[in-house]
């Protein structure tokens, strides 16, 4: 489901899986010293129901990974992106013209070209690549004269 490049998916999933496998550990633990210092109507309630929940909690949390993940990889396959786009629109920019944010053609712009690098920004902050802020900055850039 997860690939090397999907660190933040990644990230999420280990985080449930021991958050989920602490919860489940530490009821278990504290209804059976509930029950064995007397105080069973609180401790097996605890030895049964916090697992339980706990199981819940993590059946919960990879349903919506494996959604999260689905949703990712079909927007990538739609926008013919992949996780390292980044790199590769960075290298595409470094290699252009350094300082003319759009090339002159014939009484003013090249609006293709500067649309389609908006449409790539927009892609980059819509994966989540880069941040409002950068996403205006080059913004500003590419539509300055």
């Amino acid at each position: 489901m997860f690939n090397k490049n999907d660190h933040t998916l990644l990230v999420i999933r280990i985080i449930i899986n021991v958050v989920c496998i602490a919860g489940a550990v530490l009821g278990v633990i504290a209804g059976i010293v509930l029950s064995a210092l007397g105080a069973i109507e609180i401790g097996l309630p605890i030895l049964f129901c916090l697992p339980f929940l706990c199981w819940i909690g993590w059946l919960i949390g990879r349903i919506s990974l494996t959604f999260m993940a689905d949703v990712k990889f079909i927007r990538n396959k739609l926008y013919e992106l992949d996780n390292s786009y980044l790199g590769v629109f960075l290298a595409n920019r470094t290699s252009a013209a350094p300082s003319s944010p759009a090339a002159p053609v014939e009484g003013g712009f090249d609006y293709a070209a500067v649309a389609q690098q908006l449409m790539q920004l927009k892609a980059l902050l819509d994966d989540g690549t880069i941040t409002q802020e950068e996403f205006d900055r080059e913004k500003a850039k590419l539509l300055k004269n």
